[in-house]
């Protein structure tokens, strides 16, 4: 099985390899920022439907706004899972499934807390409603975002 280090050089003993040079900084901030795209588009177009209502959290900030910052979870949520990958030696596979994973997790967690911001503060709404939300509103999109995530790191750790 072809293993995936995101250009780490290999490590005389254990799972721990050193650091690798800054072309794979650079990929990792590549893939971050496709990651918050991907999580902002895909909270732009399955919260739509909320874009008149008014955030609680900030009265003066258009839906827009508050997508673009709330989807700033993403990409630091993602930065900390990929330099915590780097250091490990792990299958194409295992990083695919991780890397999805974390971002469907902080998926639901942004449009959850879009939700919660713009509609459920001003209701009465229970947790796990809120979070039923922003799972129901992720799934016609989350498996796009999927595919282009499996292509993209299937095209960015080849050597």
């Amino acid at each position: 099985m072809e293993k995936c280090d995101f250009g780490a050089v290999p490590a005389q003993k254990g799972l721990i390899n050193k650091p690798s040079k800054t072309m794979t900084y650079i990929k990792i901030i590549i893939f971050c920022v496709v990651f918050y795209i991907l999580g902002s588009l895909q909270s732009y177009i399955s919260l739509y439907s909320l874009k008149d209502n008014l955030s609680s959290s900030c009265m003066e900030c258009s839906f827009l706004d508050e997508v673009l910052y709330t989807n700033s979870l993403n990409f630091i949520g993602m930065l900390f899972v990929l330099l915590t990958i780097k250091f490990f030696k792990i299958s194409k596979k295992a990083l695919v499934i991780i890397i999805i994973i974390f971002f469907t997790i902080l998926s639901i967690m942004v449009n959850s807390n879009i939700f919660d911001t713009r509609e459920a503060s001003w209701s009465t709404f229970l947790y796990y409603e809120i979070i039923a939300y922003g799972i129901s509103s992720l799934l016609p999109f989350i498996f796009i975002s999927w595919g282009i995530i499996v292509g993209m790191i299937i095209l960015g750790t080849r050597k």
